[in-house]
């Protein structure tokens, strides 16, 4: 036998699977019997004919496990598949945990044949669910701490373990809709643990990966099927913003066009509710990044950018972001300062880090000689203004406030309030001092929320008005 090849419970699929040792001492025993009283040596005799069968069944079996010598990849030979029946087998918990635990915990594992090991995982976790014990959460835990030992090579072996991943959102969602609970009823931490492993994983590697591609086609699929996209994406956000090093390649590629927010599938019925409960897994999320921004590492602020362009594909960032901060700025205002007058000296005063990119929304793809050079800025213009006004859209649905122009008005005012009579804002340290900065973008930005809201508004009111319209028919004679 190939020491590569030996599991640490193969010992007891030999004498359960291969020797058959129950049977074969209960028709030893039954035959001898048997054969001591004369009146039975007729039963005996004939009793020696299956025992016959499964000594020959024993030996022939016994053959194949000696000669079936595996592979460090994946392969299906007589010794794996009867280690597979023998873990799908398994009566009792106690059982389960301890053969797994010698599975999981094997050093040299990921150089074993573990074709179909991963099915038998997620078959026997889904045996454990209705047990009112621990059993699932250390079942859980076990694959959680070694899933980098796990080859993942084959498809539905990936899907398989991804939906027993994904399945954690949905339990978590039907024990919150739950109005009697039980704490056995709460699915195991260890379980969300193995599907974010899972995540970074897929992530890491290459578009044509089958990893990669099958994980987030599975991830897709099943969050459509369940409701349960904005749950997913809110994961995917704190996730995703404490990698050091990610690509925009990484998960851009991967990262369904459905899942995006836009001011089209706002205003559309039929996938407004899922980009609206995005926006405000967005907003929950971002407001915990700004309130935490002076930690914000360099990588950090970088994967900032990246999940900001994933889910919004089609705004002025700059502007977008000013006003996320201004929202999360004011605290800790100075005895009889008003509170309007915290907040815009909070934000001038935040050295920040979040949202400090590209304010035009993205560029546009030309072809050198295909446009002149005012029909370039004129395009880049429009595309400026578009993105303002988009931006701009998705902020009133945010902050309703911003609708008011009395409101924005009123920050305007104590923007220019500030800038005449506060010394920090001296001109002669405009050049040097990053508050100048701040404060000029915040007043460009609400000067821009001014402009644009209008408009907005009177759309709106003019599409309202059309929705209500009911066409009328005339009665035929």
């Amino acid at each position: 036998m190939d020491k590569n090849d030996a599991y640490g419970f193969d010992k007891n699929v030999v004498l359960t699977s291969i020797l058959q040792y129950k049977k074969l001492i209960f028709l030893i025993l039954a035959t001898s019997i048997l054969s001591l009283l004369p009146a039975l040596r007729f039963i005996a005799a004939i009793s020696c004919l299956p025992l016959l069968m499964v000594t020959t069944q024993v030996l022939m079996d016994s053959y194949k496990w000696l000669t079936s010598f595996e592979e460090l990849k994946q392969k299906k030979t007589f010794r794996q598949q009867r280690r597979l029946d023998y873990l799908n087998n398994l009566a009792t918990n106690e059982e389960k945990l301890e053969v797994w635990s010698i599975i999981l915990s094997d050093e040299k594992l990921s150089e074993r044949n573990q074709l179909g090991l991963i099915n038998a995982y997620t078959r026997t976790a889904r045996s454990l669910e209705e047990d009112e014990n621990w059993s699932l959460a250390s079942f859980t835990s076990m694959m959680s701490q070694n899933i980098d030992k796990i080859n993942l090579y084959y498809p539905d072996e990936i899907e398989d373990l991804t939906v027993f991943g994904l399945e954690y959102f949905k339990k978590y969602k039907e024990y919150r809709e739950t109005i009697e609970k039980s704490i056995y009823s709460y699915p195991p931490h260890a379980q969300l643990e193995i599907y974010n492993k899972l995540l970074l994983k897929a992530l890491s590697k290459d578009k044509r990966n089958i990893l990669k591609y099958t994980f987030f086609k599975t991830v897709e699929e099943f969050a459509n099927e369940n409701d349960l996209i904005s749950k997913i994406v809110q994961n995917l956000l704190y996730e995703v913003d404490d990698i050091d090093g990610l690509r925009e390649t990484d998960i851009l590629e991967s990262y369904p066009k459905e899942w995006t927010v836009t001011t089209e599938r706002l205003k559309d019925k039929l996938t407004k509710s899922t980009a609206s409960s995005i926006l405000q897994v967005y907003r929950s999320w971002a407001n915990h990044k700004v309130r935490f921004d002076e930690r914000t590492s360099q990588d950090e602020a970088e994967s900032i950018d990246i999940i900001h362009s994933l889910i919004f594909p089609s705004l002025a960032d700059r502007l977008f972001c000013d006003v996320i901060v201004f929202y999360n700025s004011g605290w800790g205002s100075q005895e009889g300062e008003d509170s309007l007058h915290a907040q815009v000296r909070g934000f001038a005063e935040r050295n920040r880090k979040f949202g400090l990119w590209d304010s035009g929304g993205g560029g546009i793809m030309t072809t050198v000689g295909e446009y002149k050079e005012e029909e370039i800025w004129k395009m880049l213009e429009d595309k400026r203004q578009h993105a303002e006004k988009n931006t701009v859209y998705i902020l009133g649905l945010l902050f309703p406030w911003l609708r008011n122009q009395s409101e924005t008005k009123k920050v305007l005012d104590m923007v220019a309030e500030i800038k005449k009579n506060s010394e920090i804002y001296d001109e002669k340290t405009k050049d040097e001092n990053y508050r100048w900065y701040n404060i000029d973008s915040l007043e460009d930005s609400f000067t821009k929320i001014q402009r644009y809201m209008p408009g907005i508004l009177e759309e709106a009111k003019k599409a309202t008005k059309t929705t209500r319209k009911r066409p009328t028919t005339k009665c035929q004679p």
